[in-house]
Formats: C-alpha cells, structure tokens, sequence
C-alpha cells in the first residue's frame, strides 16, 4: 500500500500550498514559531519510525511488532501533518463573505425536525449528570483517535490507518467547501464563544495572523465532529469488542454537539452526510490506487517504509 501512502503525503501537500496561497492572498500571516513547535515533534517521530524500522530490517523475528510501532508513529505523523495543512482551510472558507445561514437553519431545525435548540439545551442543563456524560463524549475524540489507530496499526500495518486518514482529509475538505456558503455562527454553548469571535473577526477582515498554537473550530455547518464520530464508529467495524465501545460513546457525542457544541440539529444530518460520501470516496479513491504499480526505483524502499511487504 505504498503507493495509497504516497498519494495521501501528495494530497496533503497540495492542501499545504492552498493553504499557503489562501493566506498569502489575504495578507494574514503566519506565526512560524507555533508550526516550529509541531515541527520538531513530527521530526521525532520520523527518527522514531526510522529506528524502529531498521531494527525490523536487522531482526526478521521481530518484524511485525516493528511494523506495528512503525506503522502507528507514521500514521499520527502523517495525521498531524494534515491537520496542519487542511486547518487553515477551514479559516479560508470562513472568508469567503457570504451572508450568515443561521435564521435558515433555525428555520429548517423548526420545520423539518421539529427541533427547538433552546428547550433541548435548558433540559439539560437541568439534569447535570446527563450534561457531564455529554462533555466527556464530545472531548473524546482525541483518545479514540489514538485507539483507532493502535487498533489500525495492530490488525494491519501499513494499510488499515490509510483508510481513516483519507476520510478525514477528503471529509474536511468537502466541509471546508460547504462551509464557504453556509457560514454559520450557531449557539453559545459549552465550548465558549471564542470560535464565534474569530468566525466574526475573519468576516470582518480583522484577521492578519495564523497561529497554530491556538486555533479554534469555526465550522458549525456542517457538524464535523458528527462526521468523525461516524468515521470512528466504521473505523473499528471488523472489531466487535471496539463497536461496543464507540457506538454508544460516539452516539452521545452525535447529541452532545447540540448542548455542548453549539450545533443546529439540521448541521448533525448534514455532517452524517458528508461522513457517507467520505467514506465512498475514500474506497474509490484507494480502490483506483490499488491498481496502479509502484515505479521500479520505489518498489525497493517497501519493507522499508513499512517494516512489512504489504
């Protein structure tokens, strides 16, 4: 699968450069010591991967536990790599000056749902425990973003971690694109208002500088975090000890985005959405990439990359 991982570190980088020209078009700035401090962190893993797969190379009984580590250090590598190139995007898209869509979808909340945001938020925040339950499974995402990929990189290395990864590269950008005509502020919830203050900032022109130390998620439609509570849930679906894990936490972490998050009901169905046509795309994406040979000067550096042939 070195030619689906090639792919990817390509896609990433053409992220990167329109992350880079977007920025550079609208004269915003970007803070180089916050990217430095994720730099040398990524530059560790890659020594890290590298050792591990030289020791695989030299010790043949120990080949498959180094192509699991390898194989785990690459995948968060190339994840964070991609969060780095695909976030400015989500900032870009806030930029583009269409009117705010939020009475519409307050609109649509009321008439196709039947949902009042307003009562569904006071229920509970008067049942305090269901709203601690709902807190936590919204700030999961991080740790079972980590189990996925251990699981990922355990069940099959060099190849299981790829298919996440492109569904979240391809599902953030079909949410970056929607976002640019959809711009929505949603409600004031747990999260805080910080991301609505940079929403207006960056619709205001105020916005000269990109820091990656702290950047906020401004996207309310579509739900992204509804679209990777669904990708993990189908992430672990050969594993039935992990479905019954994150089916019901990423289930409550669908209905905390509406007390927690902020969200409208209508971005919950639109984020579902984008999280299906992801994961097609991904299939036909990795299904095309499958039938292509590596060029002959690659083929030798497989067992390399990945510690396994695959």
């Amino acid at each position: 699968m070195l030619n689906d991982y090639v792919a990817r570190w390509v896609f990433i980088a053409i992220a990167a450069l329109v992350s880079a020209v977007g920025l550079w078009g609208l004269h915003v700035t970007i803070v180089w010591e916050s990217l430095w401090s994720a730099i040398e962190f990524d530059i560790l893993l890659v020594i890290c991967a590298a050792a591990y797969s030289l020791v695989g190379a030299q010790a043949p009984r120990m080949r498959w536990s180094t192509a699991v580590v390898s194989d785990l250090l690459l995948s968060v590598l190339q994840l964070i790599v991609a969060v780095k190139a695909f976030t400015p995007l989500t900032y870009l898209a806030a930029a583009s000056g269409y009117p705010l869509v939020d009475t519409g979808l307050t609109k649509l909340d009321a008439v196709l749902l039947g949902f009042d945001w307003n009562a569904e938020a006071n229920w509970v925040a008067n049942r305090p425990m269901i709203d601690w339950v709902l807190q936590q499974a919204y700030f999961s995402l991080y740790y079972q973003g980590a189990l996925v990929f251990l699981i990922g990189s355990v069940s099959r290395p060099g190849d299981r971690n790829g298919e996440i990864i492109w569904q979240f590269c391809i599902s953030l950008v079909l949410t970056c694109a929607i976002f640019v005509f959809t711009p929505a502020l949603g409600h004031v919830a747990h999260i805080g208002t910080g991301w609505m203050k940079t929403l207006l900032m960056i619709r205001s022109g105020e916005w000269t500088a990109f820091d990656f130390s702290h950047v906020e998620g401004i996207i309310s439609f579509p739900s992204f975090h509804t679209t990777l509570a669904i990708l993990l849930m189908y992430a672990v679906r050969r594993h039935r000890w992990a479905l019954a894990v994150f089916v019901p936490l990423n289930l409550l972490l669908i209905v905390a985005t509406l007390s927690v998050g902020g969200h409208y009901l209508v971005d919950v169905a639109a984020g579902a959405a984008v999280a299906v046509v992801s994961i097609a795309a991904a299939r036909l994406v990795r299904r095309e990439l499958a039938k292509r040979r590596l060029p002959n000067f690659i083929e030798p550096w497989r067992t390399a990359a990945f510690g396994l042939r695959t």
